[in-house]
């Protein structure tokens, strides 16, 4: 029994011996935290050592299960099984601590390596053929103390594995790794074999050695035995529970983890699926290896390149290069790549078949867990169609759809540089702003489609004319702009410059336009406008050029003129002039002058009714400063109805007296007022309004108004005629009527011009011009009238020559109706 009893506890000793040694490798492993490539080799030698001692443990539980049950066929066989798998963890320790110390001697050669290595693996083996030939009651040989000392040495390595895997910072990485689930029972086991291995140690063994006897000792069975191994027993108990529960939750954990590689697997394969998809996008993927190389491209790729798969794999991605991209566009490319990890951008390439391509290119450097490249990723799209389409609508903003010249909108874009390149470089530009003569007539005659036709070729005319660099833009209408750029420092000799573009810009359209049947001759009037990175806007300076162009015209056309301040300053105050001349008439500033028209005694018969300005701030306004204005912008027709109503009102106020209900007011009719399509009606209503005689009113028209559409004004003059008003051709002889003419005309008086008047008494071919006149007007049965006379001897001259009438200082100056009223009253 005592011998039984005495095995019992021998393997129960050996059992504890191994499981200490397998808690203090696991402590160590857990330690040292593997997380260093360092450290990975000292952990896995610890692992490997906690494996065997804890398969070597559970080999004694099977021989302490076999001595109190009994042997069997399966307990020998688990016995052989366990033993072998044992020494396996212990033959890999060995072999993997030996190889890692030979390791760290450099100096020794491989083949030795494995010589020196090869005793640990025999020693390993004659291990295991001991263990496996001897008897399976050897443990009957070992003495208590070697027992004692086997358990002594387990419960310290417990010891120190538990205070091992309680370090701080081995205590967080618990939390973290598998074993953060048995913390607690880990805790509970290394404690119960601690305190076993202290009973075995420090009371059992001693109290042994003091009685003086080992097998057969009363006095420690009688005394001491019973009470040790009543605690012993408890320790032993509590270590069992401890490592039941530790393997129920490491069955657990195992569980737990075969179900997570199980949903691990299908989520990979899920990915899988989805990556599989998405590699397969419409975006063309390229992937490449370090050396650049190609692994793997997608449909979309071998769709927009035309390669097939078989045509690009291990090839190089040169094979799409186009050669429109050099060297150093590809050198600062990679840098990008190798300095960011990515790179995006646009590439032209070549198709299979040979066509070049534009794709936008984004360029990624794949790493692995060491920062190392292992891959590079190129996503490209096809982008050749929009950035055509972007580039139509771009061409449409900013270039004239008709001559293909650049806009206002482009011509605005060069300018600015321009601007700030005059200044850098201290040289002059200039700005040329042509505008075609008469264009509208030829728009209203032969139709817009020959007018457009005539732009095109203009525009072809013009870029002919200016150096390379320079601009010809089409503003709009009729309006072309051509910018000079890097002309002289010093202003004449650009001046000089500028001029010979000029004159080619005059020659060239001295020739001929061929516009379908019609050869046509056009001329341009050119405004030119300097610059010199002066403070001006884009705005300003082709304000100058306009106004510059404008003078051309006035100069009398198919000219050039530079910009002259001053011609800045006739404009500014022609705005300011045409804005008070709107307000003029609302704010009633216009007055009626009179200027008595008289036979030779001095008889009043009528009067010319003169509008006269009295402005605010400017004072009295002569008509030559404000009637052009009025007829460029169109207020002369409201101007003119005012006049026409006045005149007629001072009429109707005259008719109440007999001395001046004779009287005739004679108005200035102009052009624009005349050509009205129902000027009929407007002097038709206003007579009829003031209900007057219609003779007393004769309308002034001038001989250019009368030629201009003489069939239209026939017409409209033989209508009013019919109601009753008379007319009178102004400043006669200095048009070009001729007496076929004036035969058709409805003419009742013929006003000779001042012109002629002012020499009549000492220039011979005046008096005959004035004499031919009047003869022709007395055969025609008119009446004749002569203005400008100043002199009593111009009168005399006149009435010499038999013109009745006459009009002048020498009777009195336009005056308003007050002093016209009190001249009526002298007589």
């Amino acid at each position: 029994m005592d011998n039984f009893r005495l095995l019992i506890e021998q393997h129960m000793d050996v059992v504890f011996f191994t499981y200490g040694l397998a808690f203090f490798a696991l402590g160590l492993a857990i330690l040292v935290q593997p997380k260093e490539e360092s450290r990975y080799e000292i952990s896995q030698l610890a692992g490997w050592l906690a494996s065997f001692g804890l398969v070597h443990g559970t080999l004694e539980w099977l021989s302490l299960w076999k001595i109190i049950h009994g042997d069997s066929a399966v307990l020998s066989l688990l016995n052989i099984v366990f033993l072998l798998v044992s020494y396996v963890f212990l033959f890999e320790f060995g072999r993997r601590l030996t190889r890692s110390i030979l390791d760290k001697i450099p100096s020794i050669p491989n083949l030795v390596k494995r010589m020196l290595g090869a005793p640990i693996y025999g020693v390993v083996a004659l291990a295991f053929l001991f263990e496996l030939l001897t008897v399976p009651d050897r443990m009957l040989a070992m003495t208590i103390a070697t027992r004692y000392f086997l358990g002594c040495i387990g419960s310290f390595l417990t010891g120190i594995g538990f205070l091992l895997s309680i370090n701080k910072k081995s205590s967080m990485y618990i939390e973290k790794s598998v074993f953060s689930w048995s913390t607690k029972y880990f805790v509970l086991a290394t404690a119960a074999f601690f305190f076993y291995g202290v009973l075995s140690c420090f009371v059992a063994y001693p109290a042994n050695i003091v009685s003086g006897s080992v097998f057969n000792d009363q006095w420690f069975l009688e005394k001491f035995h019973f009470p040790v191994q009543m605690f012993r027993a408890a320790s032993a108990v509590l270590a069992a529970i401890a490592i039941g529960n530790i393997l129920r939750l490491f069955h657990m954990e195992v569980r737990e983890k075969l179900l997570s590689s199980l949903k691990s697997a299908k989520e990979a394969e899920a990915k899988l699926r989805i990556s599989a998809h998405a590699f397969d996008v419409q975006e063309g993927i390229l992937i490449t290896d370090t050396n650049n190389v190609i692994v793997r491209v997608n449909r979309a790729f071998t769709h927009i390149t035309g390669y097939t798969t078989e045509d690009v794999m291990d090839k190089n991605p040169r094979i799409l290069s186009s050669g429109r991209q050099n060297t150093s566009f590809y050198a600062a490319m990679w840098e990008s790549i190798n300095t960011n990890g990515a790179w995006k951008g646009e590439v032209w390439n070549q198709k299979k078949n040979g066509e070049y391509y534009l794709e936008d290119l984004t360029v990624s450097a794949v790493k692995d867990t060491h920062a190392n490249v292992t891959h590079y990723v190129g996503i490209l799209t096809d982008i050749t169609m929009n950035r055509a389409a972007a580039d139509k609508i771009e061409h449409q903003a900013f270039y004239d759809t008709l001559t293909d010249l650049p806009n206002r909108l482009m011509l605005r874009d060069r300018l600015t540089p321009a601007l700030a390149l005059s200044q850098r470089n201290n040289h002059n530009g200039a700005l040329l702003f042509i505008d075609l003569d008469n264009f509208k007539t030829l728009n209203d005659t032969l139709g817009h489609d020959i007018g457009d036709l005539l732009l095109q070729q203009v525009a072809e005319r013009l870029v002919a004319c200016v150096r390379e660099g320079d601009t010809v833009a089409r503003l709009g209408g009729d309006e072309f702009v051509i910018m000079l750029e890097d002309l002289s420092e010093h202003a004449n000799e650009a001046i000089v410059q500028i001029e010979v573009i000029g004159n080619k810009v005059l020659g060239v359209f001295s020739q001929s336009f061929k516009l379908t049947t019609h050869n046509y001759h056009c001329t341009p009037s050119i405004g030119i406008t300097l610059f010199k990175g002066q403070n001006l806007t884009i705005d300003e300076l082709l304000k100058q050029a306009d106004i510059a162009m404008y003078q051309a015209k006035a100069s009398g056309r198919n000219a050039m003129c530079f910009f002259d301040p001053q011609m800045q300053t006739n404009i500014t105050n022609r705005v300011a002039l045409e804005k008070d001349l709107k307000l003029a008439l609302a704010e009633n500033q216009f007055m009626l002058y009179y200027q008595p028209q008289v036979l030779h005694s001095q008889k009043i018969i009528g009067a010319e009714a003169l509008i006269r300005w009295h402005h605010p701030q400017r004072g009295l306004v002569p008509p030559v400063d404000f009637i052009p204005l009025a007829e460029e912008t169109g207020l002369i027709l409201p101007i003119g109805q005012w006049v026409l109503e006045t005149a007629c009102a001072q009429i109707k106020s005259w008719e109440d007296n007999e001395h001046t209900r004779h009287l005739q007011i004679a108005v200035n009719v102009s052009a624009r007022q005349f050509h009205q399509t129902d000027f009929v009606e407007q002097v038709s209503h206003i007579l009829s309004h003031n209900d007057i005689n219609p003779a007393n009113l004769k309308l002034e028209l001038t001989e250019s108004l009368v030629l201009g559409d003489i069939n239209n004004t026939i017409l409209k003059m033989r209508k009013l005629r019919e109601i009753g008003i008379r007319f009178s051709m102004d400043d006669f002889g200095t048009g070009y009527s001729s007496l076929s003419s004036l035969k058709k005309l409805p003419i009742n008086q013929l006003k000779i011009d001042q012109s002629f008047i002012r020499d009549i008494t000492s220039d011979h071919d005046d008096a005959i011009i004035v004499q031919t006149i009047i003869a022709m007007a007395t055969s025609l049965g008119m009446e004749v009238i002569a203005e400008g006379v100043e002199t009593e001897e111009q009168r005399a001259f006149l009435e010499l020559l038999g013109c009745p009438a006459i009009q002048g200082y020498l009777f009195g100056r336009p005056m308003p109706i007050e002093q016209f009223e009190a001249l009526l009253k002298k007589g």
